[in-house]
């Protein structure tokens, strides 16, 4: 969890269920192509107890996460996330720094 990779795109689908809550996004790169990215985040219990739910994020609803990718070469665009902030509401660090496995500093 060394590397931490931040991301602005477009919900596809947000998936509240156990035993892992899952964001799919579409990111644009600079060449105009979408990439579309599958973040595994959070037990939906972690989550509701900082008030999230299946209704927090729509579809179509352009988010900034914070996540820290697989090291997979297979699975390039998969990752675990550490912070989301979406176009409404407040930003939340599912994994602060020094907690999760997360270091408590990135330099």
């Amino acid at each position: 969890m060394t590397e931490e990779v931040l991301l602005t795109g477009i919900v596809k689908e947000w998936t509240f269920r156990n035993p892992h809550t899952w964001l799919r996004l579409n990111v644009s790169t600079p060449a105009g192509e979408v990439t579309e990215w599958s973040i595994e985040s959070a037990p939906p219990n972690y989550m509701a107890r900082r008030g999230w739910s299946a209704e927090s994020l729509e579809r179509g609803e352009k988010v900034t996460i914070l996540i820290s990718p697989l090291r997979k070469k297979d699975e390039p665009h998969r990752g675990i996330l550490l912070e989301i902030d979406p176009a409404k509401g407040e930003k939340l660090i599912v994994r602060p720094p020094g907690q999760f496995g997360r270091p408590a500093t990135t330099d």
